[in-house]
C-alpha cells in the first residue's frame, strides 16, 4: 500500500477506556472508586440488578484527617464525588441530569465529565 492510498483512522477513547483513566487517576490521588453500573446483568443462575437508572458512572471517596488546634487528629472529614462520564459532544439523558441534581442535594460533588483532564481540573 503507497502512502497516498493509506487511510488514517482516528481511533476515539470510549466511555470505559475514558471511565477506567479516570479511576487509575483517583486511586493515585488516594481515592475510594467505585463504577456504578445500572441496568441487569445474566448470570449462571438468573439475573443480578444494577443500581437505579441515572445513577452517574463513577462514584470517589477521599477521607482526609482533621487536625484539631495542638496539631493532634480530632477526626476524619469525607468528601464524596460523582462522575457522569461522556465522550466528548454527548450530553447526560434528563434522568442522569435529575440524578445528579438529587445527589448534590445531599452535599455531594457531582459533575458531568468528558476526559481525564476535565477530572484533573477538578482534582487538583
Amino acid at each position: 500500500m503507497t502512502e497516498n492510498n493509506m487511510k488514517i483512522i482516528l481511533q476515539k477513547e470510549t466511555e470505559h477506556e475514558i471511565q477506567t483513566l479516570i479511576i487509575e487517576y483517583l486511586r493515585r490521588k488516594k481515592f475510594y472508586v467505585l463504577r456504578l453500573n445500572a441496568g441487569s446483568y445474566p448470570t449462571k443462575t438468573g439475573y443480578v440488578r444494577g443500581v437505579e437508572a441515572g445513577t452517574p458512572d463513577l462514584m470517589a471517596l477521599k477521607k482526609e484527617v482533621i487536625t484539631d488546634d495542638i496539631g493532634g487528629d480530632s477526626g476524619y472529614l469525607s468528601q464524596l464525588y460523582f462522575f457522569e462520564v461522556k465522550v466528548p459532544g454527548n450530553k447526560p439523558t434528563p434522568i442522569q441530569e435529575h440524578k445528579l441534581t438529587e445527589l448534590k442535594e445531599y452535599g455531594a460533588n457531582c459533575y458531568v465529565v468528558h476526559s481525564l483532564e476535565e477530572v484533573q481540573d477538578i482534582i487538583i
